[in-house]
């Protein structure tokens, strides 16, 4: 599979559109910078987060582990972050979604197809 990484090719249409050679190094920096720049708060909405079991099936009830492992999921069921993820979701397409009787939307969404590189989205 050919990776691809969506900041480059966005540094590259930017400099193809100021005339810019693509080995000119310090051009090449700032686009490439810019870019991910400009992708960053995209990102920290659009992130690959874990999809965990009902409390139900954890074995620890301390109180300390409660504390530090127990959470409401989106869909306000109580759930394990202890446990492993027995699937994956986009954060902000499961916000989006939390009100649908439907599963968690699947990782990655189409937005995530856009901004993470072929490797982040493995």
């Amino acid at each position: 599979m050919v990776s691809t990484d969506p900041a480059i090719e966005a540094a590259r249409r930017a400099l193809a559109a100021w005339g810019e050679p693509e080995t000119n190094t310090e051009s090449a920096a700032t686009a490439l910078t810019a870019a991910r720049e400009a992708l960053a708060p995209i990102r920290k909405l659009h992130r690959k987060v874990g999809i965990f079991d009902s409390t139900d099936y954890c074995d620890d009830d301390t109180s300390e582990h409660e504390s530090q492992h127990h959470f409401e999921a989106i869909n306000g069921e109580m759930v394990c972050d202890h446990l492993p993820p027995y699937g994956w979701t986009c954060a902000e397409c499961a916000e989006i979604a939390s009100g649908d009787d439907d599963d968690p939307p699947a990782w990655p969404c189409d937005t995530a197809k856009l901004i993470y590189t072929t490797e982040e989205l493995q």
